[in-house]
């Protein structure tokens, strides 16, 4: 820069050579960076000095605007793990945070108790057991020997009432040759001992006739207490069938007592990650408590809370960046929705686009590209700002000209502007020292 410049820059700011120290101190200690070991501005032929300049070349490229979204990581699909009986933990095999596999043993349950509990049902199963099958044999004896009375009582019946129809015929028929023979004994047709044989015979046929009539009533009465015992062994069978059921409930209760040697381990029905584990060893558990956590790893999204504003920028399947713990993730966004919370504000979610590690409310910074455009890419700090226009220094040779751009896009500490070429060089530190067509000593950086 010529001393007239210097003069006429001094005049206008009376602290110039105080920035101007302090930015040569600042170029001084970029070339030491540059491993240079002599800092000393170049002189040009004619005696004027050189501007020392730091310069990069201008590049074609891409910027982006991005939006800065505080996210967290969430499982959409969950299962809740824990015992199907009570008992007591006697081991925990995975931790939180752990990766499980379907079929996995997470957790089991001291069997001390079920043992005791399983010999118990046997044994009440036994002894209703071998009640049913006394109480069995005993309604079979009572049966044969109820249906043998009940069936010799109604042949009996059946033999009393021939007997009867028998002896009534005999009656009905010695009653005519009494009455026949009285009358022929009254007239002195018959001797004495004939109509006293005659009158004898209608005397025993009477008595027959009666005595048949007693035996069906004898036979009729050893029917109904024949049927009597039928119908009280009903009740001998009802009482069978309970002592059946009976039996049939404590086996059910055994076989049940069984099962609780499998409940007793606690396996995971899928392949997950562990996301909460509320047991540990000696923890009294309860099929309503919930001993595990597991997320489904295929259901593992971030999740965002964004503005109605921010969520109209904002295009389905948009690809978006996730950083943690100074790590970049590829996602890409899935889905917007309205929350049911709060009102102007939508749920964002976004899908990974590769396998992580990342846990369940890991939080991440979540960046989502909402404009992209081509142009030159060079650091904002390498634009002067003047009356509404926006200038730069561009070095051709040993002099660095002054040039108005266009800024298309900012993002961050970098602009994407126009009215460049591949491969000038952009003076970004420096430049405030130059007017157009000042000698420089460029530094590249």
């Amino acid at each position: 820069m010529s001393k007239i410049n210097l003069k006429e820059l001094y005049l206008k700011n009376k602290n110039l050579k105080l920035v101007h120290l302090f930015l040569v101190v600042f170029i001084l200690l970029n070339i030491f960076s540059c491993n240079s070991n002599k800092v000393q501005d170049k002189v040009s032929a004619k005696g004027e000095s050189k501007t020392p300049v730091l310069v990069i070349e201008a590049k074609k490229g891409s910027l982006a605007n991005f939006l800065d979204i505080d996210a967290k990581v969430v499982y959409k699909i969950t299962s809740n793990l824990g015992f199907k009986i009570n008992g007591k933990v006697k081991n925990v095999y995975v931790s939180e945070g752990q990766q499980i596999s379907k079929g996995q043993l997470l957790a089991d349950l001291d069997i001390e108790a079920i043992n005791y509990q399983i010999k118990q049902a046997y044994e009440a199963y036994n002894t209703a057991k071998s009640n049913y099958e006394q109480a069995l044999s005993n309604y079979n004896i009572q049966k044969v020997q109820v249906d043998s009375d009940l069936a010799k009582s109604i042949i009996a019946i059946n033999q009393a009432k021939t007997n009867v129809e028998l002896t009534k015929t005999i009656l009905y028929q010695a009653k005519k040759d009494f009455e026949r023979y009285t009358i022929l004994y009254n007239n002195g047709a018959i001797s004495a001992s004939n109509y006293e044989n005659i009158k004898l015979q209608y005397q025993n046929s009477l008595t027959n006739y009666y005595n048949a009539l007693y035996a069906l009533e004898q036979a009729k009465e050893n029917y109904n207490v024949a049927k009597l015992k039928k119908d009280r062994l009903q009740i001998v069978q009802n009482q069978l069938k309970a002592a059946y059921y009976n039996m049939q409930n404590l086996y059910n209760a055994y076989q049940l007592s069984l099962t609780y040697l499998n409940d007793s381990k606690l396996v995971s029905p899928v392949d997950g990650v562990v996301l909460k584990k509320n047991i540990d060893v000696g923890s009294i558990v309860s099929p309503s408590l919930v001993a595990f956590i597991v997320g489904n790893q295929k259901s593992k999204i971030i999740q965002a809370n964004v503005s109605d504003i921010d969520a109209k920028k904002i295009p389905i399947n948009t690809i978006a960046f996730a950083y943690f713990n100074n790590k970049k993730y590829t996602a890409k966004v899935t889905s917007i929705y309205p929350s049911l919370t709060a009102n102007n504000t939508y749920i964002l979610e976004a899908k990974f686009l590769e396998p992580n590690d990342l846990n369940q409310n890991d939080y991440v910074s979540l960046q989502i590209i909402t404009l992209a455009k081509q142009g030159f890419i060079i650091p904002r700090q390498a634009i002067i700002f003047s009356e509404n226009k926006n200038y730069i220094f561009v070095v051709k040779g040993d002099k660095a000209y002054k040039k108005e751009v266009n800024i298309i896009l900012t993002s961050g500490k970098d602009v994407l502007v126009d009215n460049l070429e591949e491969g000038d060089l952009v003076v970004i530190d420096g430049q405030y020292f130059l007017v157009d067509g000042s000698l420089v000593n460029v530094i590249k950086k």
